[in-house]
């Protein structure tokens, strides 16, 4: 069953095939929608590209923090149904800051099917002390390490999934 997903559409006026799927920023504690979402989309847009913004799931009273693993499922079910509507030949994905963050374990999950990822100001890592806090404890909230069994401390996972996500076939 599909997931029912916030994720508005501005077609380019005369596309090229290429879709991005765009994931603002905002600490998954809000959706920066204008400056992160809709401008980059109209961006995209002025230059033939196909836009799709994912408003995913954030830390609010009637989804409250930690919201894993809501945002990354989002994210993958929006690739699959612009994948599965036939718009574009290739397809990316834009995120800004904890959006970053998204779309660097979107991309670097081993059943998406992205042909690139864009990674702007992104939350690169969820330790603590290094990470934006807000940002972990909305997502994984504060107690992650002890309830998973986790050291984030000394575990460079976030960097090197985004790294590999830079990196991957060359395409540096």
């Amino acid at each position: 069953m599909a997931l029912e997903l916030k994720l508005d559409f501005y077609p380019a006026p005369s596309p090229n095939r290429t879709g991005v799927l765009v994931l603002p920023g905002g600490g998954y504690e809000f959706i920066s929608l204008e400056k992160e979402g809709v401008a980059p989309a109209q961006w995209l847009n002025s230059h033939h590209i196909d836009a799709w913004v994912l408003s995913y799931t954030t830390a609010d009273e009637s989804h409250p923090a930690p919201i894993f693993p809501a945002p990354q499922r989002e994210a993958l079910e929006a690739v699959r149904q612009i994948r599965g509507s036939g718009r574009v030949d290739k397809l990316g994905i834009w995120g800004f800051s904890a959006g970053g963050h998204l779309a660097a374990v979107t991309a670097t999950d081993p059943s998406v099917e992205l042909d690139f990822a864009i990674l702007a100001y992104p939350v690169i890592s969820m330790a603590a002390g290094t990470t934006h806090e807000g940002s972990r404890r909305n997502l994984i909230g504060d107690e992650c390490e002890a309830a998973n069994g986790f050291d984030t401390k000394n575990a460079n996972f976030d960097m090197n999934v985004s790294q590999y996500a830079i990196t991957s076939e060359g395409n540096a």
